[in-house]
This record gives structure tokens, C-alpha cells and sequence, in this order.
């Protein structure tokens, strides 16, 4: 898990269009987070940094966004990718 703490707000949509071989889910609990799935990694993107990891780590990841009432979300795309095969390589 790699986890990178911006030294200013950074717009996550922008982000996204630097690496436009991301798929990029935005969050429908939290509007300040966006989901980024590529090549076998997931990340958690917010203004204030991302933490990435690998599609069989998300579980850890959604546990640590528990409070944050995230954590339910982030193992609905768990489920969905492992069934649809997004992001997989």
C-alpha cells in the first residue's frame, strides 16, 4: 500500500486526465473522493492525497475508511470488479 499526501489541494479530476489510463469512479457517499481503478490497483483519491494498493488489498483499505462511511462502498466495487473483471489485468 503506497499512500501520498499532496503538499497543496490538488483537483482530483485533473489527476485523473494526466493518467487517462485510470477508470475513475467518483465516490457517491463523500463528494470530495473518487475511486481510481487500472492494472490490478485501486486507489482512494482525494484533494488531499491518494492511497493506493492492489485490487486484493481493498479490503484492508475499506476498513481503514470505516468512519468515514466508506468502507461499504469500497467493498461494493471490490465485489464489482472481482465479478466484472474492471480494472484487472
Amino acid at each position: 500500500m503506497k499512500v501520498l499526501i499532496f503538499d497543496r489541494a490538488k483537483n482530483r479530476e485533473k489527476l485523473l486526465q494526466a493518467y487517462p489510463g485510470i477508470y475513475g469512479v467518483d465516490s457517491e457517499t463523500n463528494n470530495n473522493v473518487t475511486y481510481g481503478i487500472s492494472d490490478n490497483q485501486f486507489s482512494v483519491i482525494k484533494t488531499c492525497g491518494v492511497i493506493a494498493c492492489d485490487i486484493s488489498e481493498m479490503p484492508q483499505v475499506a476498513e481503514m475508511y470505516a468512519e468515514q462511511g466508506l468502507k461499504d462502498e469500497i467493498m461494493a466495487l471490490h465485489e464489482d470488479i472481482k465479478e466484472y473483471g474492471i480494472g484487472l489485468r
